[in-house]
């Protein structure tokens, strides 16, 4: 392998690496802000994932 495939092969696996923990970053917000919303408004959220359950069921239920 050459020293310039090298260089590009370190290049794209440093910056992957850097996306990754960016996505995880996101994650961990999306998780932190869904578990404040649910602890905020409990009962709001129980209703809307009724229902969802209802819709996925309701959808995975019907026959064309």
């Amino acid at each position: 392998m050459s020293a310039s495939m090298s260089a590009k092969l370190a290049d794209a696996k440093a910056r992957l690496t850097a996306m990754e923990e960016a996505v995880v970053e996101k994650a961990k917000y999306a998780a932190k802000a869904t578990d404040e919303y649910v602890q905020e408004n409990t009962w709001q959220s129980i209703i809307i994932a009724g229902g969802i359950g209802f819709l996925i069921g309701y959808l995975a239920s019907r026959k064309d």
